[in-house]
């Protein structure tokens, strides 16, 4: 057990630590702990040891109350953490003592954005400039900074695709040419900021802007209509001697700190806790990358980053293709609170060139137990079927007590006389968009606190996860709290949708999850839990408002 003045020392000190809420990830979103990881605690036998690799690290469990981390405190235990500790009271006393607490999610990279705005004075442009600069046929340079896969499903009129660790080898011809002015633009306005702070740091003499809002504000100006989709613009050369000035200078002007494969190595053979992460594209790593080496899509490591690095005083090494997109991350994550950022001299090519071993697989999927837009998120243009599942600790026991059904059994029961009780243990968000009809929601992480909503003990109860993973250890729980018919449903959710069977939307008459639910489906997806002009909005000048603190 720690108490709340134990943890303020803590997370004010340099010793490495890792405070996670293990709560479901909209409860984190709506007000956390400040600089804690998000870990919903039915996740924790998935991704702990990826968040957090070194098992000597000192960690601390928190929820609302106490009930849930404590649970968690044991499987941490169980997976041997040697350190873990309770926050006493959970986050209630936290706040009850008077600490801060913080809503969203990304905030690492969201601030860094605004700061970066404040302090560099980055200048803005409206929707609405925008658009009349469009109808009068101005020439611009409308540049969506997002992923290809975010920029094909919809962008502005006219603009054309250079996702942010792109922009050094593809906008020389921008900087070098016209000297009309280049609007960056995204989906909201981290990203965007981002952009038009490396295109003006570049060549600071350019006409530069970022689309106040993206594409939340175009819409809410009403212009839905007039977005476009697919290619419409061919993307500009590329220039990787221009790339590699603009690095080089990067790395000079903001005293980065280079490591050689070679000491790489030594870190290894010492036992030294680092985290690797490699921010080449999906292909490149899948062909081979240094082992150890985590996949981070360069234009999204700002949103990632904290799902991917647990441990914020531990090193951060990043690799690349030789070294022009590590270094402009690198840059972003020494100014984003890490204080140990290192970028792997010569990239992957020097690894190779050293004659040191690459393993070739796909990337392990950052799935922490979010909701699954924030999966194809966090690894964008990645077929769900390309991403490596995370293995899950199961006994012997576990796999031989636990008893599956197929989609087409489960059809089939349903619409017989005696039906199972369904359990959805999915983001409550998830289970908002769709799920089996007649299922009620119950997170794992929940389980034991609202295990009644299975029904009688002595009834069928059939659960399902995303796969069918985490319903193995679901249904482990289940059997201690004395039910003896518990199903799993085989290949979980995804199994279901896959046979294109029915599905039911919305809350049923768990009407009481509905804040949570739309915290979870967020703007990022449509229908009665997304986006709405109102929620866009808001959440548009919450973000602005990150920015305040950098005022002066």
């Amino acid at each position: 057990m720690i108490d709340c003045n134990r943890l303020t020392e803590l997370k004010s000190s340099d010793e490495p630590h890792c405070v996670i809420d293990v709560r479901e990830w909209g409860e984190f979103a709506q007000g956390h702990i400040p600089g804690s990881s998000t870990l919903p605690r039915g996740a924790l036998e998935r991704y702990l040891t990826l968040l957090v690799p070194d098992r000597a690290v000192e960690l601390v469990v928190y929820c609302d109350d106490g009930r849930r981390s404590g649970l968690a405190a044991l499987t941490a235990a169980g997976l041997g953490y040697a350190r873990v500790s309770v926050l006493d009271g959970g986050l209630e006393q936290w706040q009850a003592a008077g600490g801060e607490v913080v809503r969203g999610f990304a905030l690492r990279g969201r601030a860094y954005g605004e700061r970066l705005l404040v302090e560099e004075r980055l200048p803005e442009i409206s929707a609405e400039q925008l658009h009349e600069w469009i109808a009068a046929k101005r020439e611009i340079h409308l540049v969506d900074v997002r992923p290809r896969d975010e920029y094909l499903r919809e962008h502005l009129p006219g603009a054309i695709n250079i996702q942010l660790a792109d922009i050094p080898s593809r906008s020389d011809a921008l900087i070098a040419g016209s000297q009309s002015p280049i609007i960056t633009q995204c989906a909201g306005r981290t990203r965007s900021i981002i952009g038009a702070h490396i295109l003006r740091r570049m060549n600071p003499d350019r006409e530069v802007y970022a689309l106040r809002g993206g594409t939340h504000a175009w819409k809410l100006a009403g212009w839905d209509n007039e977005l476009e989709q697919g290619e419409t613009k061919a993307s500009l050369p590329e220039s990787a001697h221009a790339a590699r000035d603009f690095a080089d200078r990067v790395l000079r002007e903001d005293r980065l700190a280079r490591i050689t494969p070679a000491e790489f190595m030594r870190w290894i053979e010492e036992g030294k806790f680092s985290y690797l992460i490699d921010v080449r594209g999906f292909e490149d790593y899948r062909r081979g990358h240094i082992p150890g080496a985590r996949y981070c899509d360069a234009t999204q490591a700002p949103f990632v980053i904290e799902n991917i690095v647990g441990v914020a005083q531990a090193p951060i090494v990043v690799s690349g293709s030789r070294e022009s997109a590590a270094i402009l991350v690198a840059a972003a994550l020494s100014k984003m609170d890490y204080p140990r950022v290192y970028v792997m001299a010569g990239g992957v090519e020097a690894w190779q060139t050293a004659r040191l071993p690459l393993e070739a697989e796909a990337p392990a999927e950052i799935d922490f137990g979010g909701p699954e837009w924030l999966l194809r998120f966090s690894m964008p243009g990645i077929p769900a079927d390309a991403m490596r599942p995370l293995a899950i600790p199961l006994t012997n026991q576990d796999r031989q007590a636990a008893h599956f059904v197929s989609p087409r059994e489960l059809r089939a029961s349903l619409s017989g006389p005696n039906p199972p009780r369904v359990i959805d243990l999915r983001c409550i968000g998830d289970f908002a968009l769709s799920h089996v009809p007649g299922a009620r929601w119950i997170a794992r992480g929940r389980l034991e606190l609202e295990y009644a909503a299975a029904g009688p003990a002595d009834g069928e109860v059939v659960i399902y996860c995303r796969r069918g993973d985490i319903s193995v250890l679901a249904a482990r729980t289940l059997r201690e709290l004395g039910y003896t018919r518990v199903a799993i449903l085989e290949g979980g959710f995804n199994a279901w949708r896959g046979e294109s069977f029915e599905l039911e939307e919305g809350l049923g008459d768990q009407s009481q999850f509905e804040a949570l639910a739309k915290e979870e489906v967020f703007i990022a997806n449509p229908g009665p839990y997304g986006f709405t002009k109102q929620r866009a909005a808001s959440f548009l000048a919450w973000e602005e408002r990150l920015g305040d603190r950098y005022q002066r």
